[in-house]
């Protein structure tokens, strides 16, 4: 009786074994498959002036604007690595939802993830530099610098351009004097004007993608029912800076969040709101 009993045992826990590896390799499967099922466009990387960049889509010659995901950035050896890692004519393997705007050059905002899949030269993106100088602008010293917030949103990774408020910018006129710009009357009290961050669900952390890395950033955060009572009700959040990239955990909704980047060119107040 002892020995049928140990066999039943025996062959319940050979079917839950294989039951469960059977459910882990299907699950990695649909995984799988759900990568290979996003639309993945072959594109090279072509640096542009003042640390810009475009990309040229293999197949159509065609130029697009892309945010490189820093945390989801692969070499050839599936090894993470940086924008500041990649060279001229590096070709990459972009993943996402396959859905390129309508402009020119185009944008492709729904990126995933990035593979380089081999290293290219200066050389090997000489025939795309007329093509790059028809739209690429010098920017100008007075330019101020800009900021986006990148999030999770149902799954997708999305890119939102803050809303630039207040700021004193430092720069040299073509006379080589010093000039001065200041903006001193926008506030960020109220929602309205504001650009709209959403957070879904569990996952409510955000990126400042900087256009020029800042040396020191502040984040305030306000709570919509008493964002006008700023001195009062205000509150200094957490945030980590990683060269031109911002990190804020357990973003709070209902809440405007006011960033304050400072370089050595003068300061900018940016503002977005999270409903």
């Amino acid at each position: 009786m002892r020995k049928r009993t140990r066999i039943s045992i025996l062959i319940i826990l050979v079917l839950f074994s294989v039951c469960l590896t059977s459910c882990k390799e299907e699950k990695q499967t649909k995984q799988k498959n759900a990568e290979e099922n996003h639309k993945q466009i072959e594109a090279m990387y072509v640096p542009c002036e003042d640390d810009n960049y475009i990309f040229f889509d293999r197949s159509t010659e065609s130029p697009f604007y892309a945010i490189i995901p820093e945390d989801k950035l692969y070499d050839e050896h599936a090894n993470k690595i940086k924008q500041k890692d990649l060279g001229a004519g590096d070709i990459l393997v972009c993943y996402g939802d396959g859905k390129m705007l309508q402009s020119y050059p185009g944008q492709y905002p729904g990126v995933t993830k990035m593979v380089r899949i081999k290293k290219g030269t200066v050389k090997d993106t000489e025939k795309y530099q007329q093509e790059v100088a028809k739209f690429v602008q010098r920017p100008s010293k007075a330019d101020i610098p800009y900021m986006d917030i990148e999030n999770i949103q149902k799954n997708t990774l999305v890119t939102t351009s803050a809303t630039a408020g207040n700021y004193e910018w430092k720069y040299e006129d073509m006379d080589g004097k010093q000039q001065v710009e200041k903006v001193e009357d926008i506030s960020f009290f109220e929602k309205e004007g504001l650009s709209e961050v959403v957070c879904n669900g569990e996952n409510s952390d955000l990126k400042l993608l900087f256009s020029v890395a800042p040396k020191h950033i502040k984040v305030m955060r306000y709570p919509v029912s008493t964002a006008k009572e700023k001195v009062s009700h205000g509150q200094r959040v957490r945030v980590a800076l990683d060269e031109n990239i911002g990190y804020i955990k357990r973003a709070k909704k209902s809440c405007i969040y006011e960033v304050i980047a400072i370089w050595d060119n003068g300061k900018v107040h940016y503002g977005f709101y999270i409903p």
